[in-house]
């Protein structure tokens, strides 16, 4: 078995057999169908039953199909050999491959239309099929009925045995989840990744798989689904929200006076990691300042003006109360709360200073002037005879420039969880199946048992609240009858907003950053094409 293959062949222990059929000499199509499907399928379906097979079906032969392809991956653990069967070209313009034994090779071409049905088993276990293998009525009454339409030489009859890797399930891309490991992981929606199929992105395609679902819309807060995209993009909305949308932080500090025990450079950090809000549409107004350039002759930065810079200050001093000193001294109190005043300095002591048009129109008390988003911050702690006297400009900036000017306090995405419950789960191990994941994804359903009497099974009913924790699969009960995976398109953002944007405004914003730059890329390839 290839290094991989152990981890994932782990992720889904069932075992698909796989049987290339073909009729016996002298049968009609007609006969052979007729004889496969009325006679020997019942009496396969009891042989079955009876060993706890999951899965029987007959697939009927159609005309050829360019690129068809069959990709099992048959673990050396079996400790036998079936009927091998390898992957030839079909045609020279084809592209595609078909399943053939190899002693057939030659003399078939490689095409899959000598084939006349295909019979698929799905068994739970290897030791399930090897019971299969030893059982005496398989070679007393199950291979002497195949005889009777099937080819009785080496060809007639073309075994496969593996595990499967689950690329895709009702129409979604799969990423399977198991006790130890993943799988199907990377992504293969990139043009010409498979041979024959070109796979080009079109905006008509894209529009089409797009679905955006709103789970959660509050101010600091927003939880929305981004369905039919690749993670690529999904982790550029990403990265755009955390480090590329401008937002307003205090950039400069003056201090004026400081006899507090804080150091100056870490009162001026404290400071600046202080979040503003204010009044959107100014805050949108404000324009870059330009910083200093020390390269330039001048060496100036851009003068201050009321629309790049927001101005604030903060000025305390910290006091004794009136019998303060008498309560510290003879009664030995040490409460600041009764000893001190203003000993504690927080943010909604810092004010705003607004000049030019901040004062008469973007910022003013009823559009919503520049303040602490958070008024409780705690920036010093102060004794008598501190004080304070700072002035701070504020300016705008990006994350990628510093932490402060992140618009988020998390910006994060998951897959959607999925659950495929196999096998009913009834009764006790229902409710203990449920149990296994998280309140409200799991629920009980009441049906009736084959004897009459009302019980519950396990159902799917809200996956996306699932953490995935993958508890169910470390009961013996619950592994064989649960399929755990995730939808690799279908993906779950959570905006967490600082408070200077809403949520849901930040998530547009990242949108048109995005077409900003594929603006820019778009304008640069037009150069490159002109200058070529």
């Amino acid at each position: 078995m290839p290094p991989q293959a152990s981890t994932e062949a782990s992720l889904e222990k069932q075992l698909r057999i796989t049987t290339l059929l073909r009729r016996k000499p002298g049968t009609t199509e007609a006969e052979f169908h007729d004889y496969w499907s009325h006679k020997h399928g019942p009496l396969a379906e009891k042989f079955f039953v009876k060993h706890g097979l999951i899965a029987y079906k007959q697939v009927k032969r159609t005309p050829p199909i360019d690129g068809l392809s069959v990709s099992y991956h048959t673990p050396s653990s079996l400790g036998f050999s079936p009927s091998p069967v390898v992957s030839t070209p079909t045609t020279a313009s084809g592209g595609g491959h078909s399943a053939q034994p190899q002693d057939k090779q030659s003399d078939q071409g490689g095409q899959l239309d000598a084939v006349d049905g295909i019979a698929d088993l799905i068994v739970p276990d290897e030791e399930t099929l090897r019971r299969i293998m030893e059982d005496p009525e398989y070679h007393e009454v199950i291979r002497p009925d195949e005889l009777k339409f099937l080819d009785g030489g080496p060809g007639g009859k073309s075994v496969m045995v593996g595990w499967e890797e689950v690329r895709m399930e009702a129409g979604k891309v799969i990423v399977q989840v198991g006790v130890d490991g993943v799988g199907n992981t990377s992504s293969n929606s990139v043009p010409f990744n498979f041979n024959g199929e070109e796979d080009i992105w079109t905006v008509d395609s894209f529009r089409e798989k797009l679905r955006v679902q709103i789970h959660r819309n509050e101010p600091n807060e927003a939880v929305f689904s981004l369905v039919g995209i690749d993670a690529s993009l999904a982790n550029a909305f990403r990265r755009i929200l955390l480090a590329e949308l401008p937002t307003v932080a205090i950039e400069d500090v003056f201090i004026r006076q400081n006899t507090s025990i804080i150091q100056d450079e870490v009162l001026a950090h404290r400071l600046g990691l202080v979040p503003l809000k204010g009044n959107k549409g100014g805050l949108r107004w404000l324009n870059w300042r330009r910083p200093l350039e020390e390269d330039k002759p001048d060496g100036l930065e851009e003068p201050t003006y009321d629309f790049n810079t927001i101005q604030l200050e903060l000025k305390i001093k910290c006091d004794w109360q009136k019998h303060g000193k008498e309560r510290a001294g003879k009664q030995g109190e040490t409460n600041p709360e009764r000893l001190y005043k203003d000993h504690h300095v927080y943010a909604h002591q810092i004010h705003f200073t607004p000049f030019g048009h901040q004062a008469t129109k973007w910022f003013t008390p009823e559009a919503g002037p520049i303040e602490p988003i958070n008024r409780e911050i705690l920036v010093a702690k102060l004794r008598p005879g501190h004080e304070l006297d700072i002035i701070m400009h504020a300016r705008k900036g990006i994350g990628r420039d510093h932490a402060k000017y992140s618009p988020v306090a998390t910006a994060s995405y998951r897959l959607l969880p999925t659950i495929d419950i196999k096998e009913p789960i009834l009764g006790a191990d229902a409710r203990k199946f449920a149990e296994c994941f998280p309140s409200d994804v799991i629920g009980l359903e009441p049906t009736t048992t084959e004897e009459g009497k009302k019980d519950v099974k396990a159902v799917v009913k809200n996956s996306i609240k699932d953490t995935v924790s993958r508890e169910c699969l470390r009961h013996e009960e619950f592994k064989d009858k649960v399929k755990l995976g995730r939808d690799r398109e279908h993906f779950i953002f959570s905006v967490e907003s600082v408070g200077q944007f809403d949520s849901d405004e930040l998530f547009v914003d990242a949108v048109k950053v995005m077409r900003a730059k594929c603006a820019r890329l778009k304008q640069c390839l037009s150069e490159l094409r002109e200058v070529g």
